[in-house]
């Protein structure tokens, strides 16, 4: 049941995210499958790995390579880039 109910809020939360965020500006598109895919990755990995820090990492992760291969350099910040980088390389360390 618990599962069924973070399906739900998923569900919600993508567009909606992605209507505030192009009222700020942003193209909707972009937005939408940003977030999409940082939520399934997210979503799959929390469970896989046992970690809630492991499915946030790789949804930073997600994000910047999506913004990053849509050429959206504006879009993201020192922060999101950093984040990205360092869950990146703890990745790769710790396999």
């Amino acid at each position: 049941m618990a599962g069924f109910r973070t399906f739900l809020t998923m569900m919600y939360i993508v567009p909606v995210n992605g209507f505030i965020l192009s009222d700020a500006g942003l193209p909707i598109g972009t937005v939408v499958t940003a977030t999409a895919a940082a939520a399934f990755f997210s979503i799959l990995l929390m469970p896989l790995t046992f970690s809630i820090t492991n499915g946030l990492a790789a949804a930073f992760i997600a994000y910047t390579v999506i913004k990053l291969a849509r050429a959206e350099f504006k879009d993201l910040n020192i922060g999101i880039i950093t984040i990205a980088l360092i869950s990146l390389i703890v990745f790769i360390v710790h396999g």
